[in-house]
C-alpha cells in the first residue's frame, strides 16, 4: 500500500500505491512518533509520494485510511523497524576524531540493535532515484534540525551531541 524511505537532508519520503476502494472515498495518512510529539494528518493520493522533515528520525507509526462520509477503515499501517530498512550513511566531516567518534557510535548502535550499515565518508552520492534509505550525518545536517526544532536552541556542537540527535535509534 505504500513504502516509507529516507531520502536526502534526512527527510522521510512515503510513496503510495492502492486500488481506491470507492470512487468517492478521501485518503488520509496519519503520521505519529513513539512519543507522542509528532502527529500529522495528510490527505493522500494513489501513485504521488509525499515527503517530510522532522525534528527527529527513525521513529514512526504511520496509517492509510480511508473514509467514505461514514465509515473510516484503515487500510495500512505500519511502525518502524530499523531491520526493514538497508541504510546508507554519509558521515560528511573533515574531522576525524569526529569521524572516529561517529563510527564507535554506529558500530554500538549496530551491535544494540543486531543491524548493519553501509557507511561511507565524505561521499558524493548516486542520484536520489537509485538510492532507498539515505541518512547524512554532519553539522549541516545538525544544524537543518536545530532550525527545524522546537527545542531551544542549543550551542552543542559536539560530535557526540550531533549524531546522538541525528540517529535517534536507542
Amino acid at each position: 500500500m505504500f513504502t516509507v524511505n529516507y531520502k536526502d537532508s534526512n527527510s522521510l519520503q512515503i510513496q503510495f500505491s492502492f486500488t481506491p476502494s470507492k470512487p468517492d472515498c478521501y485518503y488520509h495518512m496519519i503520521i505519529s512518533d513513539n512519543n507522542d510529539e509528532v502527529y500529522m494528518s495528510t490527505e493522500v493520493k494513489n501513485g504521488h509520494w509525499y515527503k517530510y522533515w522532522f525534528s527527529f528520525f527513525f521513529k514512526y507509526n504511520i496509517k492509510l485510511l480511508s473514509f467514505d462520509g461514514e465509515n473510516v477503515e484503515i487500510i495500512d499501517e505500519k511502525n518502524f523497524d530499523i531491520k526493514n530498512h538497508k541504510f546508507l550513511i554519509n558521515l560528511r566531516t573533515e574531522s576525524n576524531q569526529e569521524l572516529n567518534i561517529w563510527r564507535d557510535y554506529l558500530s554500538l548502535v549496530e551491535s544494540t540493535l543486531s543491524t548493519k550499515f553501509d557507511i561511507i565518508v565524505n561521499a558524493d552520492l548516486p542520484p536520489e532515484q537509485d538510492l532507498t534509505d539515505t541518512i547524512e550525518i554532519s553539522r549541516l545536517m545538525y544544524d537543518l534540525y536545530l532550525g527545524s526544532s522546537e527545542k531551544p536552541l542549543t550551542n552543542d556542537y559536539s560530535s557526540l551531541t550531533i549524531i546522538k540527535t541525528l540517529f535517534n535509534i536507542l
